[in-house]
This record gives C-alpha cells, structure tokens and sequence, in this order.
C-alpha cells in the first residue's frame, strides 16, 4: 500500500468505518467493516485493502417495517485476524482520537491478539 493509498483507506474509514468485535469459542474476533451505496468506492477499498464485498442489500428494517431503501447498498469486511491486525497498524495512528479509542476498546491487548494469531 503506497501513501496515497494509505491516506485514501484512512480517510474512508474515518468517515465510513465501523470497528467491532466477537467472541467465538472463546477467543476475540475483531473485524473492520464499512457500508455504502457506492460501489465503485467499496471496490476501491477492496483492491487496496483485501477483505470482502457483499450486497446489493436493498431492504432494511426500521420499527418492524420494512422500508425501502431508495439505492441498493454493499458492505465491505476484513476479519481475516493476520489482516485485520496489519491493517489497523497502518491507519490507527492517523484516525481520529475517536476512533483511536474504539479501536482500543476492541482490541483489549495487543498481546491477546498476537496470541491468538500465533497459535
């Protein structure tokens, strides 16, 4: 990944990303995810990135009602925990304090991922 490239992920996933995590079997799974109605920037993010590109989901449910959603929207994820860990040591210095902090908060340890990765 060039800098302009790293400057273009950084700068969607400020805007567009969302940092979570699970648990499953017992161990932390953190994944990056980010939704939109266009593609072509999804798709961007994919060839940079990796990860996965789902979609077009057009439906959402808001109240128990179906309510159409006026464009089709597609959702982007990295879970593959190798690359999650790579990736969020190139962008989390330059996201905002924010993000910075959820990232943390996912994260718990640096050490708990590493561990998990390594067996």
């Amino acid at each position: 990944m060039n800098n302009f490239e790293k400057g273009w992920v950084i700068g969607f996933l400020e805007g567009e990303g969302c940092f979570t995590s699970h648990k499953n079997n017992g161990y932390k799974h953190i994944r990056i995810l980010a939704a939109s109605t266009d593609l072509d920037a999804l798709e961007k993010l994919q060839t940079i990135a990796g990860g996965n590109l789902n979609g077009p989901y057009g439906m959402s449910k808001h109240n128990n009602l179906k309510v159409k959603n006026p464009k089709p929207y597609y959702q982007w994820s990295l879970h593959k925990q190798k690359e999650v860990t790579k990736l969020l040591e190139v962008i989390k210095p330059h996201l905002s304090s924010r993000r910075q902090q959820r990232i943390e908060e996912i994260i718990g340890s640096a050490d708990e991922i590493e561990e998990q990765i390594d067996e």
